[in-house]
């Protein structure tokens, strides 16, 4: 089974009927670390998850996704908005963030519209 291809099929496929907030990381990385509970908190917010799917992908795992993406710095998040045909993505925000200001962040994207 390649695991690569089956993150790039959960990715098309939630994009279908959600927008999807990839979080690329990797476990030594304390910003990336910080980063996590509130990721946690958003994906398991239930006014966020009818809009929004949190999709963690560790680059030491998946470095040919994270290569495909073109990740140079951790944490990076990927957002790519709800859309039945196509992947695309339209925002992207490197290091550490606190949560109103990832709030505000997609929110400036219109995610919850």
């Amino acid at each position: 089974m390649n695991e690569n291809l089956d993150y790039a099929k959960i990715i098309e496929e939630n994009t279908k009927t959600h927008s999807v907030l990839i979080d690329f990381f990797a476990t030594w990385c304390p910003p990336c670390q910080t980063l996590l509970p509130i990721l946690d908190s958003i994906s398991s917010n239930t006014e966020w998850s009818s809009y929004l799917k949190v999709v963690k992908i560790n680059i030491d795992q998946y470095p040919v996704i994270a290569t495909k993406y073109r990740i140079q710095s951790l944490p990076t998040l990927v957002l790519i908005p709800k859309h039945p045909q196509k992947v695309l993505e339209i925002a992207r925000q490197v290091g550490g963030i606190s949560e109103k200001a990832l709030i505000e962040w997609l929110d400036q994207h219109k995610i919850r519209a």
